[in-house]
């Protein structure tokens, strides 16, 4: 094999790839979401973005929040941790109000499972409808 020559040696590297279906708002989606979580409105995100440079209505900053499920004032569950899931040696004090909120979710959640949509008891007789009675 050839050792390079000073031609190729000297060629410039390609930019790397850009996907054109990327948003431009992806570098920014973090400090979006944030934002969102502390209930600021879409003009003042779109606002703050002009600030560092980004051109972008309050439209394109709604619709990028619809796509990735970005909500207002969204609090995420994986902050909010099941009382069976901590470590009883944790040094770490817990916060009573996260555990209760836990297992109130798993109560809800237990409760909706449960619940049956319908229960017929009595095999004997047929199921009677609207049209049987016409």
């Amino acid at each position: 094999m050839q050792p390079p020559s000073d031609n190729q040696a000297e060629q410039p590297t390609l930019p790397a790839y850009v996907d054109p279906r990327e948003s431009r708002l992806e570098p920014f989606a973090e400090r979006i979401t944030q934002m969102r979580v502390k209930r600021y409105p879409y003009r003042a995100i779109a606002e703050d973005l002009s600030g560092r440079g980004i051109a972008i209505s309050w439209q394109g900053i709604r619709k990028f929040c619809l796509a990735r499920k970005i909500h207002k004032g969204q609090r995420t569950f994986a902050t909010v941790a099941p009382a069976e899931a901590m470590p009883e040696s944790s040094t770490e004090e817990v916060d009573p109000r996260k555990v209760e909120i836990a297992e109130r979710v798993k109560a809800r959640v237990a409760k909706k499972r449960a619940a049956k949509r319908f229960q017929y008891s009595d095999e004997e007789k047929p199921i009677r409808t609207w049209k049987d009675e016409t």
